[in-house]
């Protein structure tokens, strides 16, 4: 009996030195964590989208004051691809 615990010892060593032992996982993390993370997320668009903002009331803006012709159509058709990019 003690042979065979010996020997089931010795399989398992060799089949981690084949193989590899797996390595400690960490643990998962909190809820606090977890909404730390999306409050800086959220953060983060917050500043993007106010920023965004700021540049299309910047050519609002320029379009409000020029005359129609092709100066005002070249600023519209910049605005459209700022928008779309």
């Amino acid at each position: 009996m003690v042979l065979l615990q010996c020997l089931g010892f010795f399989a398992a060593a060799q089949i981690n030195q084949f193989f590899g032992k797996a390595n400690p996982k960490a643990p998962p993390p909190s809820l606090t964590d977890c909404i730390g993370t999306v409050d800086s997320r959220a953060e983060s668009i917050d500043k993007k989208i106010s920023r965004l903002d700021a540049e299309l009331v910047k050519y609002k803006d320029q379009i409000k004051k020029m005359r129609e012709g092709p100066a005002k159509n070249m600023v519209k058709q910049k605005a459209l691809q700022w928008m779309y990019e």
